[in-house]
């Protein structure tokens, strides 16, 4: 039900991006997901040109589990495939590297696209686990909204934005700030309401 009300909103949205001639004629797209990739209870999607375009799904499996998914379509909309899968939260300890932690998982409900380069999804965890690419989605990379590398404090993550491909901001109970692209995050001492 609520992921039947998802796709058929998402194909609106995408029927609307592959108008070419801004709304006057409309194209029904019927998308082709792989069997077990498809989008899952909540879905956030971002098109860096009218072809490429990701969508993060993350929802509960109806063989149990849950499952979070970057998928991934070149061709607007009609075809998509599995680029990539949190299978557990995205978390950094600087002194053993990116690792993973042993949670069930971070599901990715923002997104921020910058350019046509810089794009980024962000996890809903107390962790702030990200998703981001600097080169057309070709590749990707892994970070997390960490403090004195702990978990960020302040509940789950609700809303990011990027000013260029290095200065952004999260928030939560706190807003962080990033100079290097989402690699590393201070906390700013103020509270704030999530958005």
């Amino acid at each position: 039900m609520k992921n039947e009300f998802i796709i058929k909103v998402f194909l609106l949205l995408l029927i609307f991006l592959s108008n070419n001639d801004i709304a006057q004629t409309w194209e029904k797209l019927n998308p082709i997901f792989y069997e077990k990739d498809t989008i899952l209870d909540y879905a956030a999607g971002n098109f860096i040109t009218k072809n490429v375009g990701w969508i993060s799904t993350f929802g509960h499996l109806v063989s149990g589990g849950f499952r979070s998914i970057l998928l991934e379509t070149k061709d607007g909309g009609l075809s998509w495939k599995l680029i990539w899968e949190l299978k557990k939260s995205i978390s950094v300890d600087k002194s053993r590297g990116l690792y993973k932690e042993n949670s069930s998982g971070d599901g990715v409900i923002t997104t921020f696209k910058l350019d046509t380069n810089y794009i980024w999804f962000m996890g809903s965890g107390v962790n702030g686990g990200l998703l981001f690419s600097k080169n057309m989605g070709l590749t990707w990379d892994t970070s997390s909204v960490t403090h004195e590398n702990e978990y960020t404090a302040g509940g789950s993550f609700g809303a990011l934005h990027f000013f260029n491909s290095n200065m952004g901001l999260a928030f939560n109970n706190y807003r962080w700030f990033t100079k290097d692209g989402g690699y590393t995050w201070e906390r700013w001492m103020d509270t704030a309401t999530v958005l």
